[in-house]
């Protein structure tokens, strides 16, 4: 068993080979702040979605037809939906994965646009009615509004 399921299910340290979760996290969104997802990797049994809003596309001011619309050009956020609710290494393997890119194909972004990913995410998330968390695996310096 992978160590983060073996270590995400229990309080101490020590691995116990063992992954018993107690809810699969079905009825609940989860926000990939990230470089993306792609959507037709078959960990996700289509429950990876565009959540309707791509910060980097807004940034670079592309049009509708360019727009890459959540989808990932680097790999790191589709990793990242994977560990949270992928069908064979996610922790929770029930919930729906909302992309909202908010890093480019480098993996990099100003702050800014990570701002505006979380300012959407503050604004439509409570219209859909559901559970809803924020993952965001970023790196980079200490930033106040972060």
């Amino acid at each position: 068993i992978p160590w983060h399921l073996d270590r995400i299910d229990q309080r101490p340290r020590t691995p116990n080979n063992f992954y018993q979760p107690i809810a699969t996290g079905a009825g609940v969104d989860v926000y990939i702040v990230d470089t993306g997802i792609n959507y037709n990797h078959k960990e996700f049994e289509n429950r990876a979605i565009y959540a309707g809003y791509d910060a980097v596309d807004v940034y670079l001011n592309l049009s509708r037809s360019a727009s890459r619309h959540g989808l990932d050009c680097n790999g790191h956020g589709t990793h990242v939906a994977s560990l949270c609710g992928g069908k064979t290494f996610g922790s929770a393997k029930g919930v729906n994965l909302l992309s909202l890119r908010a890093l480019d194909c480098t993996g990099g972004a100003p702050y800014s646009v990570v701002l505006d990913a979380l300012d959407y995410i503050a604004r439509t998330a409570p219209q859909r009615g559901r559970k809803a968390i924020v993952s965001m695996s970023l790196s980079g310096g200490y930033f106040q509004a972060i």
